[in-house]
């Protein structure tokens, strides 16, 4: 979702930040996967069930196979109908071709025919048969959770927390002390402003790795640890349910590490104000702002020039740039389609914050910014009274500029001006390399944007892409000749509150939490039948890969360079460079054909690799933005529809599993 920038701790949006625009596709999309691995996985269970049954009852009258359930079979059943239905659509119709413009592997579909209908009944197959697939699945886990005491899983969490303490595991977390001990800026040059960036940058890697380790470790081995001992064996011939067992070991383990990381949040604070903190650093980080950002686009007033920002060679591409100079035709352009009533109500004046890439071609004055001129406008801006507006700045300020609140009539007289004619300028700002620069908006340029607002698509200053009407539009200019100055999507944005810094801490601390609730189950989960090493390597490789998910899935749309294991290898056997296309023989179609396999494959598994990354929330904490709600709403949802399906895939194993009854 975001990274860190190595150079300078600049926060980078490498994807749109999860929200509940588009929700109801991924729902869609989450109930086809889900529903194809419960597929799977009912097939072998019921396969299972018929090569090894277990009986309820004795008599061979009334015996029944207590390993199939009519809520296996009817909705199996009925999913399985529709998957044949889908299945007929891809002997028709199949293509494992990935469209140019496809980057998500959600997006990808397996049927690109110019028939629109026959792809709307494929993806409502395969979303009925998921469906119901997940019933048949999830359906016995269900009835027997009324089977489920809480006394008893209590009793087995409090015993699993009992045990990590006699076993010293407590005493780990105390190293998190020895790393805030010591100063960030004993170990980390650069400038002040990135002092707390730094203290938060390192303690969260520290955590990540102790307590992801720690609750892996005891995850891993305790139910094989358990069977080793043959104390379960004890425990299943009482009154206990075998899920009970995987419940109470992951809650046990999950409450020391809650507690833990309770404590850790609390001294991780407490250190921070305690700590000598640079001021700089404590205007830039330990804040929690609360911002509206808008979309980015490049243009330039070269008739006929389309302008897309410029790649002045950097590496990582993140920021596009645009040129300098009095007469430069080139501009970022950011539109609103958001305004928050809140402004105009409540304080005088509104920051637009910013941060930007500086590129030199010449080395300039020491100590020297780069010159950049902001223009504001609503929709309701007419450019037909640009001479008006001009006039009327000219005959409140003659030749003054940027007007600040702290020039009470002045500023009253350029609030006038902005609500009238929709439009305010900021000339002439100095801009430092990555360096956070905010000046103050009227309040009554938002109340002109709020004075009713325009239909759908009838915007002047045009819509976005979900077809919103862009309410306002900040244009920026580089003065300065032969200099570029770089931006992205989040270097800009209006700031509409402040929160708390304290609060926002613990947010961070809660994704962490998150992250560690995924390691446990899937521990928990695949320990119930593997051993104890096995499962923890196992679980290890699941986790890690979520780290790099970004690289598997170039692999999964066909967007990395060299293309499959396969093609690469055809390649590197005759020694030919991925730009060159190869020549399309039998040999070649065989290869790209097993590529096309692999690539399908790798998209199942894909499903199953967690997006850690999408928990890791502390670069908000240090660089000082306040994590949004829905976000972290949204987070807990995928959170709970990752781990819930390895619980119930616990569920059976358990089930299945030859101890004694």
């Amino acid at each position: 979702m975001f990274s860190m920038s190595p150079l300078f701790g600049v926060m980078k949006f490498e994807k749109e930040p999860p929200s509940f625009n588009g929700f109801g596709g991924m729902l869609f999309t989450y109930v086809q996967d889900a529903g194809g691995f419960a597929f799977v996985g009912l097939a072998i269970w019921l396969l299972l069930a018929i090569l090894r049954p277990i009986y309820d009852y004795p008599t061979p009258e009334t015996r029944k196979n207590r390993l199939i359930s009519p809520l296996m079979v009817i909705p199996g059943a009925i999913g399985l109908a529709a998957y044949l239905v889908a299945f007929g659509i891809l002997l028709v119709a199949f293509s494992s071709e990935v469209p140019d413009n496809v980057t998500d592997p959600s997006e990808i579909t397996v049927v690109p025919t110019a028939d629109p209908a026959m792809v709307a009944i494929y993806e409502w197959a395969t979303f009925i048969g998921g469906f119901f697939m997940l019933i048949g699945f999830v359906g016995p886990f269900l009835l027997d959770l009324s089977k489920l005491r809480f006394n008893r899983v209590y009793a087995i969490a409090r015993l699993s927390f009992q045990e990590a303490v006699r076993n010293r595991v407590v005493w780990v977390f105390l190293a998190v002390l020895l790393l805030q001990l010591f100063p960030s800026r004993w170990w980390f040059g650069g400038k002040a402003e990135e002092e707390l960036k730094n203290i938060i940058d390192v303690s969260t890697r520290f955590n990540n790795v102790l307590l992801v380790a720690v609750g892996l470790l005891l995850a891993a081995f305790s139910i094989p640890n358990d069977i080793k001992s043959l104390t379960i064996h004890t425990i299943v011939t009482k009154p206990v349910e075998r899920f009970e067992i995987v419940l109470g070991r992951f809650f046990g383990y999950v409450g020391l590490i809650t507690m833990a990381l309770v404590g850790i949040t609390i001294v991780g604070v407490g250190l921070i104000y305690a700590g000598n903190i640079e001021r700089e650093a404590k205007q830039e980080s330990q804040r929690s702002r609360v911002v509206n950002y808008g979309r980015l686009e490049f243009t330039s007033r070269k008739q006929g020039e389309d302008f897309r920002g410029t790649d002045v060679g950097k590496e990582d591409g993140y920021r596009l740039h645009i040129a300098g100079g009095p007469n430069s035709p080139y501009r970022a352009v950011w539109n609103f389609t958001q305004v928050n009533p809140t402004f105009g109500t409540k304080e005088k004046a509104v920051k637009l914050e910013f941060a930007f890439d500086i590129y030199r071609t010449t080395k300039g004055n020491e100590g020297e910014g780069v010159l950049c001129t902001f223009d504001l406008t609503t929709w309701k801006w007419d450019p037909a009274r640009e001479s008006e507006y001009k006039a009327a700045i000219t005959k409140a300020f003659g030749n003054q500029q940027n007007i600040t609140p702290d020039r009470v009539e002045d500023w009253e007289k350029i609030s006038q001006i902005a609500q009238e004619f929709g439009r305010y300028e900021w000339l002439g700002q100095e801009v430092f390399d990555y360096h956070t620069i905010a000046f103050p908006v009227p309040e009554s340029f938002f109340k002109n944007a709020l004075e009713g607002k325009p239909n759908k698509n009838e915007s002047p200053l045009g819509s976005s892409i979900d077809g919103k009407p862009n309410l306002i539009r900040v244009s920026v200019k580089c003065e300065t000749p032969s200099q570029f100055v770089g931006m992205a999507k989040w270097d800009l944005y209006f700031l509409e509150a402040e929160g708390s810094f304290i609060i926002n801490y613990c947010k961070g601390a809660f994704g962490l939490w998150l992250r560690t609730l995924i390691v446990i189950a899937l521990a928990i989960s695949i320990s119930t039948y593997l051993a104890g090493v096995v499962s923890l390597i196992s679980a290890l490789l699941i986790f890690l890969l979520g780290f790099f998910l970004d690289f598997i899935a170039t692999i999964v749309t066909g967007r990395n360079e060299g293309g499959g294991p396969l093609e690469s290898l055809l390649r590197l056997v005759r020694n030919e460079v991925t730009a060159k296309e190869l020549d399309k023989t039998t040999a070649v179609s065989a290869v790209l054909a097993g590529d096309s396999i692999y690539r399908w494959t790798l998209r199942r598994v894909y499903n199953v690799i967690p997006d850690v990354n999408r928990y890791g929330w502390s670069e908000y904490v240090a660089q000082g933005f306040s994590i949004p709600g829905d976000m972290i709403l949204i987070n807990c949802l995928s959170a709970a529809a990752y781990t819930l399906p390895w619980l119930v895939a616990a569920y059976y194993l358990m089930k299945a599993r030859e101890i004694a009854a």
